[in-house]
């Protein structure tokens, strides 16, 4: 029977000419057998009168199922059911159910048997994951059959057998890694696979962001017959597996043949997305190699994208005249991230192309502001490419939508916010209430921000802050016209900011003095000095905790590597007295602002921090080092059940770890103590191997304490050899540790009851020293651990309980706490001096009454003046709130 004839006798079941039910599940029973003798168009004219059939009533689709023999060891039933499963309502009746769990379950032996072809099986499953539910025994038969398939797959099955994995996501992430197995095969019949296979296995692995050495080789000695025969999918998706490779498994030559072959094609939505993010990604090494190509390439994909924006109706699949709010956001924001590309080159002349696209992207953001910040997916991606952008038009529009996000008090991640600050300070953009707005969601969420980035946010925000001291200037003759009441609303308002401007400004001061506690570099304590100066702040205090730090560390920092400017800033911040207390400080700044370097004020923030950043000066890993540091990450993924596969994994570290990174350690044992891996023989060989082969004496303060932490949470047993590690760190160690992994070790050994009166003495002298940086909670757990320690050092515990005293007001509940939950804590409030401070914020801040009514008793046995114990003993008797005072802050350390 010809074609046109068929598809006429099919097309006339869609017609009502049956007058029983009997009569229409024999047709549907005919058109499932008709479809083992139909290629795939036909196979769609005959499921259209089925679907119709299920639609109207599944019953009948279920009648002609039992109306055949349906055998998992039957090559054909495999097509036919391949056909039912693109024909089940998508509805929740009963009868769907019943059929899709038919479905499954006969699916489920057919893997097992092995018999169905690929093809029909990808068909199959890929449906079953849209709209079915399946159990873990479904996917591991498919997960066997894979497993089996693969390795031996002909170049005709394997691109089914990538679908059938890329279908589920339990067998993507499958142990047995199948992707990997499916990209191996892949580069072994990779010259039998027709170019149309190459750009459907590409785009599976494509979708799964898998990556493979051996396929991606392969198919770029493939690429010139791929471009030359394949069409315009086959070259998109094969050039976008190509660029999440590294730079020495990269063809330039075959990158070069796939854009030829791309330009001057009419691109769709999604191909243009997929190339510009392929653009985006491919490294650095290739995109300066190939600058000129890749340049012409993106003017090439700006004006296609320019003509989709406003000369392609969305009816024919372009965004002119698009309303769908996702649909703009996505294509634009990809798009726009093809300048952070063109950026890395040097000396860039805009391709006037893309200038002409960025400013269609904007044009056609401007008008779905409203819907986009009132979407389900996030709009900070787009508004940060809008910033970026190179254009006036895109920074404006931009500026708007994140104007409108701060008036409708939309919530920030720390990582956005800090984003939105450098891009202000970056390009200058001045907008107060938007910049406020920032700085207020900075300080909520920027709690454990790095000393570099909070030198750079405040930098940005000195920046808002000049605009706004423009404005103020600029309308002060405005103000004085106004009436009576508008003035008063002025002034309220005013006052609120200044409220708000001094509680960031304590916000940063508290931060800055956890970094000076953790040893932050020089440089940024003087950079963050010197902006919290500007913005207003007027602490004394801390800037006597700034000089007494500039003394300490200057004889680190060479003068003619610090910043001269940010030099003479903090002489003027610090004040004469404060000079005149440290002359050592003034002798060191005036040195530096004499010899250091200058210019470092002109530049903008981001290359400030380029340049000071700590994490862009890591050396490159060795081989050795980056196979240790491969091991640890797949601990990490490995499950904690698999306990033989965690302790193969630790063996092979335990023969690298002496050429691993030093301060990798402390991820090792960090993973030992999350999957709860109790191999206490296994990690005491580990320790007595770092002791044994010097690498004890390379630890930093950091890493020591977080090994001593994860030994506790794992109830380490081999006590002699942590004795053994603490006391092989030289004394050149101790004296170089900073305040807070001190405290951090102290606490580690308290967990441990590792009393080791030798160690213990090392750490005391250097908490001598370094002991007014300390914050309140690192004091209160430095004194909790000493005395749990049995380390009674007289003049160490008064120092640390006057120190604590000096700090009262900076305590808050949970620095309280530890404190007064040490069981000696009595003893060092002996005299009026340290007790009374640290007595007043306990009253106020301490929530829990059992702990209070403690405090009240240890305070009425005291030896303290009556007065003082009459006070306290009243205030701690009313609830925390009514004792709090208003000039007690609650402030995070």
């Amino acid at each position: 029977m010809g074609t046109p004839r068929l598809t006429a006798l099919v097309s006339r079941c869609r017609k009502p000419i049956f007058t029983a039910a009997e009569d229409v599940a024999l047709t549907s029973a005919a058109l499932l057998d008709l479809t083992l003798y139909l290629d795939a168009r036909e196979t769609r004219e005959c499921l259209v009168p089925l679907k119709k059939f299920a639609r109207h009533s599944p019953e009948t689709l279920q009648a002609a199922l039992d109306s055949t023999d349906v055998s998992p060891g039957a090559a054909d039933d495999g097509r036919r059911f391949a056909a039912v499963s693109r024909v089940i309502p998508t509805s929740k009746s009963a009868v769907a159910t019943a059929l899709w769990s038919r479905v499954v379950s006969t699916t489920t032996r057919a893997l097992e048997a092995g018999v169905w072809t690929p093809s029909d099986l990808r068909v199959i499953i890929n449906h079953i994951r849209r709209f079915s539910a399946y159990d873990a025994s479904f996917v591991e038969c498919a997960a066997r059959y894979a497993g089996a398939a693969i390795p031996c797959a002909s170049a005709d099955d394997l691109p089914a057998l990538v679908s059938i994995v890329t279908s589920l996501p339990e067998l993507v992430a499958h142990p047995t890694r199948l992707l990997d197995a499916a990209g191996d095969r892949a580069a072994v019949l990779a010259e039998s696979l027709t170019p149309g296979a190459v750009g459907h296995i590409c785009g599976q692995l494509n979708r799964s962001l898998c990556t493979n050495t051996n396929a991606v080789i392969a198919f770029q000695e493939e690429a010139g017959r791929c471009a030359e025969k394949g069409d315009i999918f086959t070259s998109v998706q094969l050039m976008c597996f190509v660029a999440r490779h590294k730079p020495a498994l990269i063809s330039g030559e075959a990158v070069v043949w796939l854009m030829e072959r791309i330009t001057g094609e009419e691109l769709d939505v999604r191909s243009l997305e997929n190339l510009c993010s392929a653009v985006v990604h491919l490294p650095l090494a290739v995109r300066t190699a190939l600058r000129q190509e890749l340049i012409e390439f993106v003017a090439f994909l700006s004006l296609q994208a320019r003509e989709l924006l406003q000369q392609v109706p969305a009816a024919q699949g372009g965004l002119s005249g698009c309303h769908d709010a996702d649909a703009i956001q996505y294509f634009v924001s990809h798009v726009l991230e093809l300048s952070v590309m063109l950026r890395t080159y040097p000396d860039l002349q805009w391709p006037p192309e893309f200038l002409a696209a960025a400013d269609a992207c904007a044009a056609s953001v401007e008008p779905l502001q409203e819907a986009l910040l009132s979407a389900e997916s996030s709009p900070v991606g787009l508004m940060v490419r809008l910033l970026e952008a190179p254009t006036d038009e895109c920074k404006r529009v931009g500026l708007a939508m994140l104007r409108e996000a701060a008036n409708q008090c939309q919530s920030f991640a720390t990582l956005q916010t800090f984003r939105f600050l450098l891009l202000m300070g970056d390009h200058g953009l001045q907008d107060v209430g938007t910049s406020r707005y920032l700085r207020d969601q900075f300080a909520k969420t920027a709690a454990d921000v790095p000393p570099v980035q909070l030198s750079v946010a405040l930098r940005c925000l000195g920046v808002a802050t000049a605009g706004a001291a423009t404005q103020g200037t600029s309308s002060a003759g405005e103000l004085r016209t106004t009436v009576e009441g508008v003035a008063g609303d002025a002034d309220v308002d005013d006052e609120l900011e200044r409220e708000r401007l001094d509680a960031f400004l304590q916000f940063c001061v508290e931060v800055t003095r956890k970094h000076l506690s953790q040893g932050a570099p020089l440089r940024c304590v003087l950079a963050t000095t010197e902006n919290l100066h500007r913005l207003g702040c007027r602490d004394t205090a801390f800037f006597a905790d700034v000089a007494a730090y500039i003394a300490a560390k200057r004889a680190a920092a060479p003068a003619e590597k610090e910043s001269a400017d940010t030099a003479t800033a903090v002489c003027a911040a610090l004040g004469e007295h404060l000079l005149g207390e440290y002359p050592e400080v003034r002798e060191f700044l005036l040195d530096v602002a004499q010899r250091g370097v200058r210019g470092e004020s002109a530049m903008s923030p981001t290359q400030w921090m380029n340049l000071h950043d700590p994490s862009n000066a890591l050396t490159p890993l060795t081989e050795q080092q980056r196979e240790s540091w491969d091991i640890v990450e797949e601990m990490v993924r490995t499950r904690s059940d698999d306990a033989d596969a965690l302790v193969r994994l630790a063996e092979k570290y335990m023969e690298l770890l002496p050429f691993a990174r030093p301060d990798d350690h402390k991820y090792f044992f960090g993973v030992c103590e999350e999957k709860v891996l109790k191999q206490d023989k296994l990690l005491k060989k580990c320790l007595d191997t770092i002791v044994d082969c010097g690498v004890v004496n390379r630890l930093s303060a950091q890493t020591v304490a977080s090994i001593l932490h994860s030994l506790a949470a794992i109830r380490f047993e081999y006590f002699a050899s942590v004795k053994r590690f603490m006391s092989s760190i030289s004394d050149e160690q101790w004296l170089l540790m900073e305040a807070a992994p001190l405290v951090q070790i102290l606490t580690g050994m308290d967990k441990l009851s590792l009393r080791t009166p030798t160690v213990l003495r090392r750490i005391g002298g250097r908490l001598t020293e370094v002991c007014r940086f300390l914050t309140p909670l690192d004091t209160a757990q430095a004194i909790h651990a000493l005395q749990a320690l049995g380390h009674n050092d007289a003049k160490l515990l008064g120092k640390l309980a006057a120190h604590a005293a000096a700090l009262a007001r900076r305590f808050d509940e949970a620095s309280m706490a530890v404190l007064f939950s040490t069981p000696s804590i009595h003893r060092l409030m002996s005299t009026p001096e340290v007790a009374r401070p640290l007595l007043l914020q306990a009253s106020a801040k301490i929530q829990s009454q059992d702990r209070r009514e403690k405090i009240s008793a240890w305070v009425r046995r005291s030896g303290l003046p009556r007065e003082l114990i009459d006070e306290s003993t009243r205030r701690l008797q009313v609830t925390s709130r009514d004792a709090r005072s208003s000039e007690a802050r609650l402030r995070l350390t």
